[in-house]
């Protein structure tokens, strides 16, 4: 517009160019024109409504001078509202278009990002799981594994009953005295019979005991404890007359000779397992030998180590060495079963040698070679522990001790508590049981108490002249 033209209620606008004019009609229609122009709403968005800013008074506006109005002013306000300036005098909000896109792509980033939330969670709860059903699956195989190892013993099912010497068929409960004083009972403390079968040939069915022990685990303290009874020991066989203790599993099996144990030393036995000596050879070689100290007279002397082997069939496999030696499973029987270069007290000796010897190596082996060699023993063991108690002692407890266990071993007869030769027409060892039965308590359990007295043999020491463990720590008898 000419300023030459202009017309009253006019205005000049100091920052136009050319000195351009706008009339108050024209200033209403550009408002107009800005709305109409602008959605309030983009459709389909979650922006929300546009709101323009308040117009400008014509009398109140900071850059009137006089009657007019800067043209720039006006297009800032109809553009960018009363939008701030930055330090280069640019506006510093956005358009107003602009802005309405920003808010909508705002709304699309979030659902983005809930998105990606919702997808990082299935992931994590994806590897969760994952992680559990693994778990499960390692459980599920220990299960199998340890079911898998106990169906490798032969479980022997217990009858309960024997043919006695009548030739009648009785109950082993019946044939045993029930005691007035309870008996030591440890929850920690689980007592089983290990047996050693002396069958003299591979399928015999039973034979005397060649080895009588008790072994006694303490779960809590880690310790095995073990007391061998001399074969040749006379006790009160149930069902049967007084004998030498190694035919009680010849006449009964190993329930009654656990009986009989449990009738003589008045203590509770919780399972039993056996071993023919063939297969305790096997045992041996499944953990790589045993070492043994043999002397000169145990290797060559008669009825020694190297004639055994012969009577044994392995007469290639002499020993031709002394002193501390490996030895293999066919050598360590025939060493256990030396009896008449010495003694029979010795011959026990040996025989808990070879079972220590056995459990030392046992115990050395890597945890991967004990899982595998349980199984190897296992198959030539039999047994009436259950399918629990078995997996809690041999396949949870016995890979778990160290390479060094303690191990404590006692031996009965003890000197003072017994007398041996030549009765009734054969030679045998009379011991006073009821002297033994306080060291068994005090061995196993660290206590004395009170308990039912075991009928006498017959030629055993008297009571009264019979050391305790009072007279005869505990310590002096550990071998």
């Amino acid at each position: 517009m000419d300023n030459n033209n202009k017309r009253p209620g006019d205005f000049e606008f100091p920052d136009s160019k050319n000195g351009e004019l706008i009339s108050k009609e024209q200033l209403a229609s550009l408002r107009g024109s800005a709305r109409s122009n602008v959605p309030a709403k983009r459709p389909g968005s979650n922006a929300p409504e546009v709101r323009f800013p308040q117009e400008t008074s014509l009398d109140a506006a900071s850059d009137v001078s006089g009657d007019t109005i800067a043209v720039n002013s006006i297009k800032n306000e109809v553009t960018f509202g009363d939008a701030k300036k930055d330090t280069f005098g640019k506006p510093a909000s956005r358009p107003a278009h602009i802005a309405i896109k920003d808010e909508a792509d705002n709304a699309d980033f979030k659902d983005v990002k809930t998105r990606k939330k919702k997808l990082r969670k299935r992931i994590i709860l994806g590897v969760v799981f994952g992680i559990i059903g693994i778990l499960i699956g390692c459980v599920g195989f220990l299960l199998w594994y340890k079911h898998h190892m106990y169906s490798k013993m032969n479980v022997v099912e217990t009858q309960g009953t024997i043919v006695d010497e009548s030739g009648n068929t009785v109950r082993i409960a019946d044939l045993t005295q029930p005691t007035q004083h309870e008996i030591i009972n440890e929850d920690h403390i689980h007592n089983f019979l290990l047996i050693g079968i002396d069958s003299r040939s591979r399928g015999a069915e039973r034979g005397n005991s060649d080895v009588n022990m008790v072994v006694s685990v303490d779960t809590e303290a880690g310790t095995i404890k073990m007391i061998s009874i001399a074969r040749d020991t006379y006790a009160h066989i149930p069902g049967y007359r007084d004998q030498k203790i190694n035919a009680a599993m010849a006449l009964g099996g190993p329930e009654l000779l656990e009986a009989t144990i449990e009738q003589c030393l008045r203590i509770d036995i919780e399972g039993f397992a056996y071993v023919d000596f063939y297969n305790l050879a096997d045992v041996i070689d499944a953990v790589g030998g045993v070492y043994i100290d043999a002397s000169s007279a145990e290797v060559y002397g008669d009825h020694g180590l190297n004639m055994c082997l012969d009577e044994l069939g392995y007469g290639d496999q002499a020993v031709n060495q002394t002193g501390y030696i490996w030895v293999n499973g066919r050598q360590a029987v025939a060493y256990g079963r030396i009896r008449y270069v010495d003694s029979d007290y010795k011959r026990s000796e040996r025989q808990v040698e070879v079972l220590r010897s056995l459990l030392d190596q046992f115990t050395g082996l890597s945890a991967a070679s004990k899982l595998s060699t349980m199984g190897t023993i296992l198959e030539m063991i039999s047994t009436n522990v259950t399918e629990e108690e078995a997996t809690s002692y041999v396949v949870d407890f016995l890979p778990t001790l160290g390479s060094d266990p303690e191990i404590q071993y006692i031996q009965l007869p003890i000197e003072g508590c017994y007398n041996s030769g030549m009765y009734g027409g054969e030679w045998s060892i009379r011991a006073n049981w009821n002297a033994y039965i306080p060291f068994v308590q005090e061995f196993f359990y660290g206590e004395q108490t009170d308990f039912d007295p075991v009928d006498p043999i017959g030629s055993e020491p008297d009571l009264a002249s019979c050391p305790t463990p009072d007279t005869l720590p505990i310590e002096e008898l550990l071998r």
